[in-house]
């Protein structure tokens, strides 16, 4: 019976396409390696851009605000905060005086070229990490967001959310700032006053973690 109910549920949302243990193939064995503390991502790590070019994570992500997005096309929820997120952001690069906010989409999609798509078509000039990476699996394991359709791969230990999911971190020791940040960039709606009082509670977030010993920039 379960399991016709969640057919059901995945065809009523559009989803059952992705929700397959083989389009996410087997977690990595790389996965725990990569999962380490005090370090967003290894040394010379590359993400993808929205051209599909490849950039080096440390020099990219340099005295940014760094916003983690879990995310797929698939997702109806995501579909609806993605526009949000992108508004958001548009109005922050022109208020910051240049590009102070970076969003990297950790994509749980079924396949790359879904990821890619989802990336090109729906989202702003943001990273990906690349789709084959073990260090997206990594992320998912440190941050506890994933897909239910994940638990296959992640099972359901550490998890904390689902999709969409956003985190505001460290831009080098991955350090969690915040996770709250998702219901603030709703709030703001793309308004200039409040994008500009959310970006501050990104500085205040970020004041707290370096008074605290934080990394820092």
């Amino acid at each position: 019976l379960r399991s016709v109910i969640t057919a059901r549920l995945l065809v009523a949302t559009g989803a059952a396409g992705a929700f397959s243990a083989a389009s996410y193939g087997s977690k990595p064995a790389a996965l725990s390696s990569t999962n380490l503390p005090g370090a967003l991502f290894p040394p010379g790590f590359k993400l993808e851009t929205h051209a599909g070019e490849l950039v080096d994570a440390a020099e990219a992500l340099q005295h940014k605000h760094v916003l983690l997005y879990f995310s797929a096309n698939w997702c109806p929820p995501c579909r609806r905060f993605t526009p949000a997120l992108k508004d958001f952001y548009e109005v922050a690069s022109r208020q910051a005086g240049g590009k102070k906010v970076e969003v990297i989409f950790v994509p749980s999609d079924e396949d790359e070229a879904s990821a890619r798509a989802y990336l090109r078509d729906h989202m702003g000039a943001w990273l990906m990490v690349p789709y084959g990476a073990p260090e997206r699996w990594a992320l998912k394991k440190r941050y506890g967001s994933w897909a239910g359709a994940e638990r296959e791969v992640l099972g359901t230990e550490g998890k904390r959310s689902g999709i969409p999911t956003l985190v505001l971190v460290d831009g080098a020791s991955g350090d969690e700032l915040d996770l709250t940040v998702r219901a603030k960039i709703e709030e703001a709606a793309g308004e200039p006053t409040r994008v500009a009082a959310c970006l501050h509670s990104f500085e205040v977030c970020k004041g707290h973690h370096s008074a605290l010993g934080g990394r820092g920039w």
